[in-house]
């Protein structure tokens, strides 16, 4: 009987031990924004898409002859694009996970693309890059912030397993803009 009982005093502090040596977690602040704080982005985003496509030339699309003529029937490379973009990343946030940049690329010379370009702390650099895509009434800022509301952690769970994440913005309908009477 004394062996049992030393026994499970001896477990019993292996296992206080155990728990002592969980390391704590600490509460982390992440970076938030108002969503719609980003509705002129992406208002001007719309204009330059649509004032390019007006501008195309219009023509009806042949069905192509086979896989040579492929690139030609979808229109690439798009007309007017940019050999060598160009662009820019502004910081707009930081927190103690990762540091967070808006990202402009101008394909054309009047057109530029957007989208979220975050990088943990703690990475070494080069590091893998996840290319996030939201759905077609999101946007990188509905994917990133406030719990990331039906993307869950897509973009945020990618830069929490250390990889650089572009969360670009894709030019559809975002519902949140119409539901606030957005143009």
């Amino acid at each position: 009987m004394g062996s049992l009982r030393l026994l499970s005093v001896r477990l019993a502090g292996l296992i206080v031990a155990c728990i002592a040596a969980i390391p704590q977690t600490a509460q982390t602040t992440l970076y938030e924004e108002d969503l719609l704080a980003s509705a002129p982005i992406r208002i001007s985003q719309w204009k330059q898409m649509e004032s390019y496509a007006s501008a195309l030339p219009k023509k009806t699309l042949a069905a192509p002859k086979g896989t040579a003529n492929f690139r030609e029937a979808i229109g690439y490379p798009a007309p007017g694009f940019l050999a060598q973009p160009t662009g820019h990343f502004d910081k707009v946030g930081e927190d103690s996970t990762a540091i967070y940049y808006r990202c402009f690329l101008h394909v054309t010379r009047e057109m530029e693309t957007y989208g979220l370009f975050i990088v943990p702390k703690h990475v070494k650099l080069p590091a893998p890059l996840v290319i996030s895509q939201h759905g077609g009434g999101g946007t990188p800022e509905m994917a990133t912030f406030h719990g990331g509301t039906n993307y869950h952690d897509q973009v945020r769970g990618a830069v929490a397993e250390g990889y650089v994440v572009f969360a670009p913005l894709t030019v559809m309908y975002p519902f949140r803009d119409r539901d606030h009477d957005t143009p």
